[in-house]
């Protein structure tokens, strides 16, 4: 191995050293600091949609996929909030097409919503 390549971390770099061995110590889930890990490298990176990207394959995989109740406790809070913002927007429309397409987004929502919640009770076994 060639150490040339290998710096110390200073500065930000040891910054989140410290933040993640804190959050070890904290009993954080670790879905949360896998979380925080990936917001830092978005913005050290530059690479915006990383984190949305990583945190919509652990929904995918560690959730749906293999029943981790954290991953599908946080997607289903996601798509309560957007059921309820389209609720909320549903008043204020006129277009009856338009109030047709968010009626049915709704209720696919609300669908989706039962299958997370039932994903969470078997997850909780």
């Amino acid at each position: 191995m060639n150490n040339k390549f290998i710096e110390p971390a200073y500065g930000k770099d040891q910054n989140i050293k410290m933040d993640i061995m804190k959050m070890i110590n904290e009993g954080k889930n670790p879905y949360e600091i896998i979380y925080y890990i990936v917001d830092y490298l978005e913005k050290v990176s530059g690479e915006k949609g990383y984190a949305a990207n990583v945190r919509e394959c652990i929904d995918s995989i560690y959730g749906i996929g293999l029943g981790a109740k954290q991953p599908l406790t946080d997607e289903l809070f996601a798509v309560q909030q957007r059921c309820h913002k389209m609720e909320e927007a549903l008043n204020d429309i006129d277009d009856e097409d338009v109030k047709k397409r968010i009626g049915f987004a709704i209720g696919q929502h609300k669908k989706f919503a039962a299958f997370l919640e039932e994903k969470i009770k078997k997850a909780k076994k």
